[in-house]
């Protein structure tokens, strides 16, 4: 069962589904993630950082240093929820 108090915040948001579907298929850099969305990348990293306080991405530092974002359990959890419920 998903927290709908999460629920409710993802879809508060303009871009947070798709963010989530994104990272769902690959774990990608903020400007790759905002190339896709075309937004600017300090609104991308705004929505990746208010995300990873609720536990739906994390992110580690890649080879070259740079961090890459990945979804959680519960981001992969919340994806498919709303995935199912659109359908």
């Amino acid at each position: 069962m998903v927290d709908l108090r999460t629920y409710s915040w993802i879809m508060g948001g303009k871009h947070r589904q798709k963010i989530l579907s994104i990272l769902y298929q690959n774990p990608l850099l903020p400007s790759e993630i905002a190339s896709k969305l075309q937004i600017s990348r300090s609104m991308v990293s705004r929505e990746l950082n208010l995300m990873k306080q609720k536990n739906l991405v994390e992110s580690f530092k890649s080879d070259s240093k740079t961090v890459v974002y990945v979804l959680t359990e519960k981001g992969v959890e919340f994806y498919i929820y709303l995935l199912n419920k659109s359908t």
